[in-house]
């Protein structure tokens, strides 16, 4: 599976990390997961990515963390968007909150439903 986000949904600087990423999968065969590997496995996804990409990739992000009782801390997310990132969440996890701010960045967390 391909886990890159959609090029429309991000900024110019994650854009061009996703460009290099697609240019180097092209030029060297990154392999992807085995099949046995892509299920809900994970007790716990830690994720520092930008608001934007987490928004996106939050069925895929949640398909993978156990249910019930895996967690989730997302960072790299602006106090200004964690709205969104908690709103997308909600849908697959529990007591999706703020649960710490430091220099307008905010860490997210909650418990897969």
């Amino acid at each position: 599976k391909n886990y890159l986000p959609d090029i429309e949904s991000l900024d110019g600087e994650a854009l061009s990390v996703v460009l290099r990423a697609m240019q180097r999968k092209r030029n060297q065969g990154i392999q992807t997961l085995p099949e046995e590997l892509n299920g809900p496995m994970y007790d716990l996804c830690a994720a520092n990515i930008l608001a934007a990409p987490l928004v996106n990739l939050s069925p895929v992000i949640a398909s993978l963390v156990k249910s019930p009782g895996g967690e989730i801390g997302l960072s790299g997310v602006l106090a200004t968007q964690s709205a969104s990132v908690v709103d997308a969440y909600s849908e697959f996890f529990d007591d999706v909150k703020v649960a710490g701010e430091d220099g307008g960045w905010v860490l997210i967390t909650g418990t897969r439903k």
